[in-house]
Parts: structure tokens; sequence; C-alpha cells
């Protein structure tokens, strides 16, 4: 075999003795601990080493195990990656390996992918959740390919095109804001030494479109990098916004502008009350909440008891109807790559599929006034013509 793995079995005046070899990609020398003090024993483990690390070398085949793969495949490749990207890979990874079941890696074929897809099909999955699966299968035999694995990538099944996303819910009105900010009195669950700071967590997101887990994340100053991955700051003339570099995709640290209206509301705090968190709440039994679930339900609550509904099947108001909101406010300030950056979505194809119907709607609205300007501007028209022909013929 090219590049075969010899473990060397060394000692060093160690109680037990170490196993060393070479690695044929990076050429750098490895070592690991043997389990045994004695070379006879260490030996037949140098030997079962060597042989597992041997079987995972690229052969162009296929033949290293699916469990191999998947370890040097996160190993060298996904654990580059943002801890979201990561988690993904991972998962569908994992229910791939329990719905088609590879012994090795040649045996992700064309004809397996397509029963997989089949099987995702019958389990209830959209034809989107579908095709990300399959990208991120595809990503992974790029890998493969590209690290000697296999010769050529298995064909992909092609997923049906998903009909264009709607939103699951609708923008608020101000008067509807007001009534749902208002309903916080009505939740059983919130005592009225808690209602302050959930009515201040609804104002905040209302103002700066942040998604509900960011305005929990959300500090006064940068904390530290691994504590918060949103910060306000306070230091220049506006005040920013920072995101630091585990929570985006070019992994560099960025700030970016607030709208004026958040940024305002955020300087009427006092400086002396600018630190932990933007959103403190406060339940009954501990203070500073900051468990996703628990505050959402929570805002469920507040949504259903406000009566408000934003869909035709009956789904009540929600914290990211209130990002809706912010966003549907800005739309026609600013440009759709400003609005994508506002926004902070992922793609500019989100922001135009999410805010077409205002688009539209907002269109239509002119061509209306428009038309009625014309048709009143011809019925004037007329009714002069009309009047003149009158004085001229009594």
């Amino acid at each position: 075999m090219k590049n075969k793995i010899t473990v060397y079995v060394m000692d060093y005046g160690r109680d037990k003795f170490l196993l060393q070899w070479k690695d044929p990609v990076t050429g750098k020398r490895k070592s690991q601990t043997s389990q045994f003090s004695t070379k006879a024993k260490a030996t037949k483990e140098a030997g079962q080493l060597e042989e597992s690390l041997n079987n995972r070398l690229p052969t162009g085949t296929g033949s290293i195990a699916w469990g191999h793969f998947v370890e040097e495949y996160t190993e060298k490749h996904l654990q580059s990656l943002k801890k979201t990207s990561q988690d993904r890979a991972e998962g569908v990874l994992s229910v791939f390996e329990a719905k088609a079941s590879p012994r090795f890696l040649r045996n992700v074929t064309g004809s397996v992918l397509s029963s997989y897809c089949a099987t995702l099909r019958a389990n209830g999955l959209s034809e989107a959740t579908i095709a990300t699966h399959m990208r991120t299968l595809r990503a992974a035999l790029q890998w493969a390919l590209d690290a000697g694995h296999i010769k050529e990538i298995p064909p992909i099944p092609k997923i049906a095109r998903a009909r264009k996303k709607r939103a699951k819910g609708r923008p608020l009105t101000d008067a509807e804001f007001y009534k749902f900010v208002g309903a916080i009195q009505d939740v059983p669950s919130i005592s009225l030494k808690a209602r302050e700071s959930w009515c201040r967590l609804l104002i905040g997101i209302w103002y700066s479109g942040l998604r509900l887990g960011e305005a929990l994340a959300l500090t006064w100053g940068k904390v530290g990098r691994h504590e918060t991955a949103l910060w306000i700051d306070m230091t220049g003339e506006f005040p920013l916004m920072g995101i630091v570099a585990e929570s985006e995709k070019g992994f560099e640290d960025r700030l970016l502008p607030l709208t004026p209206d958040f940024g305002r509301w955020l300087l009427r705090v006092p400086e002396e009350k600018r630190h932990g968190w933007v959103f403190p709440i406060t339940k009954h039994r501990y203070p500073d909440v900051r468990n996703i679930r628990s505050v959402s339900k929570v805002i469920t609550q507040i949504g259903a008891a406000s009566g408000i509904t934003v869909n035709s099947q009956g789904k009540f108001a929600s914290a990211h109807d209130l990002r809706r909101s912010f966003g549907l406010r800005w739309s026609h300030k600013s440009f759709p790559a400003e609005h994508k950056e506002l926004m902070r979505h992922a793609s500019i194809q989100t922001t135009e599929d999410y805010y077409a119907l205002h688009e539209a709607t907002s269109f239509a609205k002119r061509l209306w006034a428009a038309d009625a300007a014309d048709r009143t501007t011809k019925r004037t028209t007329a009714q002069n013509l009309s009047d003149d022909d009158k004085k001229k013929n009594p």
C-alpha cells in the first residue's frame, strides 16, 4: 500500500510504552501512549493501531469505513466551521448513517441516496429540508474526493424546487403592537414585578429587529469572546452593535449601525445602568432568564392573551412578528443590499422573498393613486370644457 503507516513501539523510560508513527499527509510525527507496560502487549497494540490507521488511508476506492470517514471529515474539516454549521452537518451525517446504514464510504451510491430521499419524504420532511440534507452530503463527498478517498462523486438526486417560501406570520401595525404589549398584564405566569422587564424586551425587539435569541444575548459592552455573541458599543458618535467572530461566517468581529429609533431608545438608559444584559428578564423564582425556549413560551402566551392573529391558521403574534414589523418599517427607507445587512439575512434572496409582497402592495398603491389622480384630472378637464361650451352656447 502506498504511504503505508508503520507504528513503532518507543521506550522513553516511562511506566507505559509510547506508540509513534508518521502521518503520510502532513509528514508530522504523531504519538499516543500505549495501554500496556510490557513490550509484547504494547507491540500487539501497535499492530492493531497500525491496521486501523492504514484502513483510513485514501485509496480512491471508498474502502474507508463510514464511521472512520465521518471521524476524519469532522476532525479535518467540520471543526474549522462555526458551531452552528458543524452541528447541522453532524446532524445530517448521523441521520444518514441511521437511515441508510452504509458500512463503507463506497456504499454511498446514487441509488442509496435516492432511497434515503424517499425515506425522508415518507417521514414527512419538506423538500427544502431534503435539499439541505443532499447539499450537506454532497459537501462531504466532495471532501472525500479532494482527499483521495473516492474517484468520483455518486449521482446526487435532484430535489423538486420548493414553492416560494411564505412568511408564517405578518408585521403588526402600531395599534396592534400597543395591544400586544398591553396583554402582558393578562398573562398569569408574569408577576407584577416582572412586567416591566418583559415590556422592555418586546419594545426592544420592535425597535431593533433582533431575533429573540439575539436579544437575549445582547450585552452592554463586549463581555468576552465566548460569553456573548452581540454587544452594544456606546463609545462612538452613534450607538453600534458588535457581533463576535464565532457568530459570523467570515470569523471576523464587526460593528453594525443601529437604526436611529433604537439608538435613541438605548441612549435613554442612564450610563450607570449600562452593564450586563441589555434585556434582563425577571421571573417569579430567579432573575435574568436566558433560556430561549422558556422566554418564547411566555411571549406566545402574551400573543394569545392579545388575541392578535398573524395568519389564516389563527397563529397568534410572536416575537418574530415584531422583527417582521421592523423589517417592513425600514424596507422602504433602505436599498435592498442595505436592508439585507440591517436584517442580517444570510442571502439577499431571503430579504426579497419576505418583503416582495410589501413591495408589490406599495407599487400597486402608487399605481392606483396615479390612476385616481389621472381620472380626476380628466373629469375636471371634461367638466371645464363642458362649462366653457355652455358659456359659448347658452
